[in-house]
């Protein structure tokens, strides 16, 4: 009986033992958890504070190269750098922006323009030829030719007077007249100018001014006209001769 009893209880503690066995087990599992999840955020806290650190330093190391810039420049140059809208600055006006290759258009095609160039905006570049013609009622404008060195090709341009000062040369034979880039909007047929086809320019720029050339006497380009004329003086001697013996 007691041995039975003792076979029980032990039995009974084996079940008993059991059931606590699983329940350390799990109480073991949650606090392994939460010392994971603490390990986790203190690496993460280190990881956080060292990253601080780094950009801290970083910069540090670049506003130290920007003061030495700085600090260079003032000794190379002798003094602090210029403001903006310091006088002595000055402004390019040839200088064109990074777009307007946008509106490049060659003279030859507005030439023969169609509609699809009509009221766009449009910039040329050609050699001013001729002369400068008044414009009749209007003092403030005048008209220039620009002419295509490569195609013969010519535009007018409806201009400012005071765009006039810029060409220094009007190309004529043996001149080479002042280049210029123009940029304006064309005109198929201009409803203020009889409807004639030009270019209303709104800047004006200088590419390259004009210059004055020489011919210069060549012996060699008269040569294929010399060679030519004594082939023909031959030849009329020879016809001649081979007539005065057939008489």
């Amino acid at each position: 009986m007691g041995g039975l009893l003792l076979n029980g209880n032990a039995q009974a503690g084996g079940g008993t033992a059991k059931a606590l066995g699983a329940k350390t087990g799990s109480v073991d599992g949650i606090q392994q958890f939460f010392f994971q999840r603490g390990v986790v955020r203190v690496r993460v806290g280190h990881i956080q504070r060292a990253q601080q650190r780094l950009f801290g330093q970083c910069g540090a190391v670049v506003e130290a190269a920007a003061d030495a810039d700085a600090a260079k420049g003032e000794s190379d140059n002798g003094e602090a750098p210029k403001p903006v809208d310091n006088p002595d600055n000055s402004i390019d006006d040839g200088q064109t922006s990074d777009n307007s290759f946008l509106y490049d258009a060659s003279i030859a095609d507005l030439a023969g323009a169609d509609s699809y160039y009509d009221k766009q905006t449009v910039q040329v570049t050609g050699e001013v030829v001729g002369e400068a013609i008044a414009v009749t009622g209007d003092a403030d404008h005048a008209w220039i030719v620009l002419r295509d060195s490569d195609t013969g090709s010519t535009v007018t341009v409806f201009v400012r007077r005071s765009d006039l000062r810029k060409i220094d040369t009007y190309g004529t034979y043996g001149t080479t007249g002042t280049t210029l880039r123009v940029r304006g909007m064309f005109n198929l047929a201009c409803s203020q100018h009889e409807g004639e086809s030009d270019v209303h320019a709104q800047v004006v720029n200088v590419v390259s001014a004009g210059y004055e050339h020489k011919d210069v006497f060549n012996v060699e380009d008269f040569a294929p006209g010399v060679v030519a004329l004594a082939v023909g003086i031959v030849l009329a001697l020879v016809f001649w001769r081979m007539r005065e013996r057939s008489r």
